[in-house]
Protein backbone atom coordinates (compact mmCIF):
# COMPACT_ATOMS: atom_id res chain seq x y z
CA UNK A 1 0.00 0.00 0.00
CA UNK A 2 2.83 2.40 0.88
CA UNK A 3 4.56 1.73 -2.47
CA UNK A 4 1.29 2.41 -4.30
CA UNK A 5 0.88 5.74 -2.49
CA UNK A 6 4.47 6.73 -3.29
CA UNK A 7 3.90 5.89 -6.93
CA UNK A 8 0.68 7.93 -7.03
CA UNK A 9 2.43 10.88 -5.35
CA UNK A 10 5.29 10.71 -7.86
CA UNK A 11 2.79 10.63 -10.73
CA UNK A 12 0.96 13.61 -9.27
CA UNK A 13 4.20 15.61 -8.94
CA UNK A 14 5.20 14.77 -12.50
CA UNK A 15 1.78 15.86 -13.74
CA UNK A 16 2.09 19.18 -11.85
CA UNK A 17 5.56 19.76 -13.36
CA UNK A 18 4.19 19.11 -16.84
CA UNK A 19 1.34 21.58 -16.28
CA UNK A 20 3.77 24.29 -15.05
CA UNK A 21 6.03 23.66 -18.04
CA UNK A 22 3.07 23.97 -20.42
CA UNK A 23 1.99 27.27 -18.84
CA UNK A 24 5.52 28.66 -19.15
CA UNK A 25 5.68 27.59 -22.79
CA UNK A 26 2.28 29.22 -23.41
CA UNK A 27 3.55 32.42 -21.77
CA UNK A 28 6.69 32.42 -23.95
CA UNK A 29 4.53 31.86 -27.03
CA UNK A 30 2.23 34.77 -26.13
CA UNK A 31 5.13 37.15 -25.39
CA UNK A 32 6.99 36.29 -28.62
CA UNK A 33 3.88 36.39 -30.80
CA UNK A 34 2.66 39.70 -29.35
CA UNK A 35 6.09 41.30 -29.80
CA UNK A 36 6.39 40.09 -33.40
CA UNK A 37 2.77 40.78 -34.39
CA UNK A 38 1.78 41.78 -37.86
CA UNK A 39 -1.07 44.20 -38.54
CA UNK A 40 -2.68 41.92 -41.13
CA UNK A 41 -2.69 38.81 -38.92
CA UNK A 42 -4.52 39.01 -35.58
CA UNK A 43 -3.19 37.10 -32.60
CA UNK A 44 -5.08 33.90 -31.79
CA UNK A 45 -4.57 32.47 -28.31
CA UNK A 46 -7.92 30.72 -27.92
CA UNK A 47 -8.14 28.28 -25.05
CA UNK A 48 -4.56 28.69 -23.78
CA UNK A 49 -3.80 28.02 -20.12
CA UNK A 50 -2.10 31.17 -18.86
CA UNK A 51 -3.24 30.78 -15.26
CA UNK A 52 -0.91 32.32 -12.70
CA UNK A 53 1.32 33.92 -15.34
CA UNK A 54 2.72 37.46 -15.35
CA UNK A 55 1.57 39.37 -18.43
CA UNK A 56 2.80 42.76 -17.25
CA UNK A 57 2.97 45.27 -20.10
CA UNK A 58 2.10 42.73 -22.79
CA UNK A 59 0.27 44.11 -25.85
CA UNK A 60 -2.65 41.79 -26.51
CA UNK A 61 -4.73 44.41 -28.30
CA UNK A 62 -7.08 42.81 -30.81
CA UNK A 63 -6.07 39.29 -29.75
CA UNK A 64 -8.53 36.41 -29.66
CA UNK A 65 -8.40 35.14 -26.09
CA UNK A 66 -11.70 33.26 -26.20
CA UNK A 67 -11.96 30.75 -23.34
CA UNK A 68 -8.40 31.50 -22.17
CA UNK A 69 -7.56 30.64 -18.56
CA UNK A 70 -6.06 33.75 -16.98
CA UNK A 71 -7.05 32.82 -13.43
CA UNK A 72 -4.59 34.28 -10.94
CA UNK A 73 -2.70 36.05 -13.74
CA UNK A 74 -1.00 39.42 -13.27
CA UNK A 75 -1.94 42.03 -15.86
CA UNK A 76 -0.20 45.28 -14.95
CA UNK A 77 -0.41 48.01 -17.60
CA UNK A 78 -1.33 45.43 -20.20
CA UNK A 79 -3.12 46.41 -23.40
CA UNK A 80 -6.16 44.25 -24.09
CA UNK A 81 -8.03 46.87 -26.10
CA UNK A 82 -10.35 45.33 -28.70
CA UNK A 83 -9.40 41.85 -27.49
CA UNK A 84 -11.93 39.04 -27.51
CA UNK A 85 -12.09 37.47 -24.04
CA UNK A 86 -15.49 35.84 -24.46
CA UNK A 87 -15.88 33.13 -21.82
CA UNK A 88 -12.38 33.74 -20.44
CA UNK A 89 -11.50 32.75 -16.89
CA UNK A 90 -9.98 35.71 -15.01
CA UNK A 91 -10.86 34.54 -11.49
CA UNK A 92 -8.52 36.03 -8.91
CA UNK A 93 -6.53 37.92 -11.54
CA UNK A 94 -4.66 41.11 -10.54
CA UNK A 95 -5.57 43.59 -13.28
CA UNK A 96 -3.93 46.94 -12.62
CA UNK A 97 -4.02 50.00 -14.90
CA UNK A 98 -4.79 47.82 -17.91
CA UNK A 99 -6.76 48.86 -20.99
CA UNK A 100 -9.82 46.83 -22.02
CA UNK A 101 -11.29 49.52 -24.27
CA UNK A 102 -13.53 47.92 -26.89
CA UNK A 103 -12.81 44.43 -25.53
CA UNK A 104 -15.48 41.72 -25.44
CA UNK A 105 -15.61 40.05 -22.02
CA UNK A 106 -19.08 38.58 -22.52
CA UNK A 107 -19.78 35.77 -20.02
CA UNK A 108 -16.19 36.01 -18.74
CA UNK A 109 -15.62 34.96 -15.12
CA UNK A 110 -13.79 37.62 -13.10
CA UNK A 111 -14.80 36.31 -9.67
CA UNK A 112 -12.49 37.70 -6.99
CA UNK A 113 -10.37 39.69 -9.46
CA UNK A 114 -8.83 43.06 -8.59
CA UNK A 115 -9.43 45.68 -11.29
CA UNK A 116 -7.47 48.68 -10.01
CA UNK A 117 -7.49 51.73 -12.30
CA UNK A 118 -8.32 49.73 -15.42
CA UNK A 119 -10.28 51.17 -18.37
CA UNK A 120 -13.27 49.51 -20.01
CA UNK A 121 -14.27 52.19 -22.56
CA UNK A 122 -16.94 50.72 -24.87
CA UNK A 123 -16.16 47.23 -23.53
CA UNK A 124 -18.79 44.49 -23.64
CA UNK A 125 -19.29 42.93 -20.22
CA UNK A 126 -22.68 41.35 -20.96
CA UNK A 127 -23.27 38.38 -18.68
CA UNK A 128 -19.81 38.64 -17.10
CA UNK A 129 -19.39 37.48 -13.50
CA UNK A 130 -17.94 40.24 -11.30
CA UNK A 131 -18.75 38.47 -8.02
CA UNK A 132 -16.48 39.76 -5.21
CA UNK A 133 -14.43 41.91 -7.61
CA UNK A 134 -12.49 44.89 -6.27
CA UNK A 135 -13.00 47.91 -8.54
CA UNK A 136 -10.81 50.72 -7.13
CA UNK A 137 -10.70 53.49 -9.74
CA UNK A 138 -11.95 51.30 -12.60
CA UNK A 139 -13.56 53.23 -15.47
CA UNK A 140 -16.70 51.39 -16.56
CA UNK A 141 -18.51 54.56 -17.68
CA UNK A 142 -19.16 53.46 -21.26
CA UNK A 143 -19.13 49.67 -20.78
CA UNK A 144 -22.13 47.53 -21.69
CA UNK A 145 -22.91 45.82 -18.39
CA UNK A 146 -26.28 44.22 -19.15
CA UNK A 147 -26.78 41.14 -16.95
CA UNK A 148 -23.32 41.54 -15.36
CA UNK A 149 -23.30 39.89 -11.92
CA UNK A 150 -22.08 42.53 -9.45
CA UNK A 151 -22.70 40.54 -6.27
CA UNK A 152 -20.24 41.48 -3.54
CA UNK A 153 -18.27 44.09 -5.52
CA UNK A 154 -16.20 46.45 -3.42
CA UNK A 155 -13.99 49.50 -3.79
CA UNK A 156 -12.08 52.03 -1.75
CA UNK A 157 -14.55 54.89 -1.03
CA UNK A 158 -11.73 57.35 -1.75
CA UNK A 159 -11.23 55.81 -5.22
CA UNK A 160 -14.62 54.57 -6.47
CA UNK A 161 -15.23 53.10 -9.91
CA UNK A 162 -16.91 55.19 -12.59
CA UNK A 163 -20.22 53.49 -13.45
CA UNK A 164 -22.26 53.76 -16.65
CA UNK A 165 -25.08 56.32 -16.37
CA UNK A 166 -27.54 53.58 -17.28
CA UNK A 167 -26.52 51.39 -14.32
CA UNK A 168 -27.65 51.81 -10.76
CA UNK A 169 -24.39 51.26 -8.85
CA UNK A 170 -24.42 48.36 -6.42
CA UNK A 171 -23.79 48.76 -2.72
CA UNK A 172 -20.11 48.85 -1.81
CA UNK A 173 -19.54 45.71 0.28
CA UNK A 174 -16.29 46.98 1.86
Amino acid sequence: LLEQQRGELADQRENERAIRAERLENLRFVRVASAARSADRPLNFQGLDLSGTNLTGVDLSGADLTSVDLSGAQLYRSDLSNARLFGANLTGAAIIESDFSGANLGVADLTGAALFGSRFDQATLVGADFTNVTLDGADLSTADMVATDLTGVRWDPANPPIWPDSLRPPVNVQ
